[in-house]
């Protein structure tokens, strides 16, 4: 069988298989109400596929290890580990600056809000009920799919169930669970201040209005982390009044530094199997063919020998950086037809005035660019001692993803499919160019 003709999303509405777009699955002109649980949303595919919907609310799973088996306290402890990561990590912020502008206002405005599980719980519900302003018309919507632009490319090699109820008892036992239990362990998924920053004015150096965007710097990421923590901890001491969650979670998590040497040797480990994965790499595809294919089954085994130990890299320690200009990135306002980077940087007189920085690219440039490096990375072989392609590599990747960081997330959502050899790579940046083409730096 060809790997086309496997469906990859299984669409089955009303107990028969149907062939149906994403906006045909959330239909957002048949019903103006959404409401959902989720294991995992982009920001893209809210931003393409429910943005239309005159209400949504959605719970959104934080990716958590395997539960099989744990006791209550070790979820006590691996949810608050989880929960303060995530927010260390500013995946709140991030997600709403990848938003549109007009969905950032929806849930300013509290038309759009998103939840996120309590320290304490785990959420591993997945579904989506839809309805019309009189509920004449309902839609319940059941399976493996998450929110994303994967879960449902056909392109993708992953299988997913989508199974679809119109008009259907279960929307009244699903909407009843949300209610009465769901929405009981629940924490909203953006901080409070971070959806009461007010919109600025993106001006361009000739004065000229663009439009208005809604800027996060670093100061405020700060700010933002140190809210969301509070409200979090404070969030679990609601429940525990409550009786929603036991007071015991305050005893599980006293305790947990004292798992911190465990967990590190554990995470250590798991560093080493994943760089044994990557290096295993550069081994298992031929470089005599033509087309990328598996080495011969003897020399597999022979280079998986080789590489079953790996070596941990020493850290590497930074050295002082001159302070430069700040670059804000405000993805809502890229727009490559009208010459707009979505980069700006702070005016040097007004700090509340922002210019635009960055200009469109053609392909041409981009090639010349790339020779450029090429040219540096060949002087800088002639006087390197023991140089090998594979560490120039590094050098020019590096070089690459320096110009190109604003964009990494965009470049990965626009790429096609690669083919095996690519997939091992960290950076696909020769077969991403046709991307760049269509981007600015």
């Amino acid at each position: 069988m060809n790997l086309f003709d496997v469906t990859k999303t299984n669409i089955i509405l009303n107990e028969k298989k149907e062939s149906l777009s994403i906006e045909e699955v959330f239909d957002a002109n048949k019903y103006q109400h959404f409401l959902g649980v989720t294991y995992s949303v982009s920001p893209q595919f809210l931003n393409k596929y429910l943005k239309n919907f005159s209400s949504l609310s959605l719970v959104v799973g934080i990716p958590e290890e395997s539960q099989l088996e744990k006791a209550n306290a070790e979820i006590n402890r691996l949810s608050y580990e989880k929960q303060l990561v995530s927010v260390l990590e500013a995946e709140a912020p991030k997600f709403f600056r990848e938003l549109s502008f007009k969905n950032q206002l929806a849930f300013q405005k509290n038309k759009f809000q998103m939840w996120a599980p309590s320290i304490g719980f785990s959420i591993h519900s997945k579904f989506y009920l839809l309805w019309n302003e009189d509920q004449s018309e309902k839609r319940v919507i059941l399976g493996s799919a998450n929110l994303s632009n994967q879960a449902f490319n056909n392109q993708v090699q992953q299988l997913e169930e989508v199974l679809i109820f119109d008009n259907h008892p279960l929307f009244a036992l699903l909407e009843k669970r949300f209610k009465d239990d769901i929405s009981q362990v629940i924490t909203p998924y953006f901080p409070k201040k971070l959806l009461k920053i007010k919109p600025q004015k993106m001006t361009t150096s000739l004065d000229k209005e663009i439009s208005e965007a809604i800027i996060l710097t670093s100061k405020d990421l700060n700010e933002l982390k140190e809210e969301q923590i509070v409200e979090k901890l404070t969030d679990v001491e609601g429940k525990v009044a409550l009786g929603i969650l036991p007071a015991k979670i305050f005893t599980d998590l006293k305790e947990l530094p004292q798992e911190q040497p465990l967990m590190v040797d554990k995470w250590q480990e798991k560093l080493e199997k994943t760089e044994t994965v990557y290096e295993l790499s550069k081994e298992i595809i031929s470089k005599r063919t033509k087309e990328p294919k598996l080495v011969a089954e003897s020399t597999l085994k022979k280079n998986i020998r080789k590489k079953i130990t790996v070596k941990i890299t020493q850290q590497v320690i930074e050295s002082d950086i001159p302070k430069r200009p700040q670059l804000i990135s405000a993805p809502s306002q890229r727009n490559v037809e009208k010459e707009l980077s979505g980069l700006f940087i702070q005016d040097a007189i007004d700090e509340k005035r922002l210019l635009p920085f960055g200009k469109v690219a053609s392909k041409e440039e981009i090639m010349t660019g790339m020779k450029v490096i090429q040219t540096l990375l060949k002087n800088y072989e002639k006087y390197t001692v023991n140089y090998e392609v594979e560490y120039g590599t590094r050098i020019f990747e590096a070089i690459l993803y320096t110009f190109t960081a604003p964009f990494i997330y965009e470049m990965k959502i626009k790429q096609k499919p690669l083919n095996l050899l690519t997939i091992f790579r960290n950076f696909y940046f020769w077969e991403e160019m046709l991307v760049l083409e269509n981007l600015v730096y």
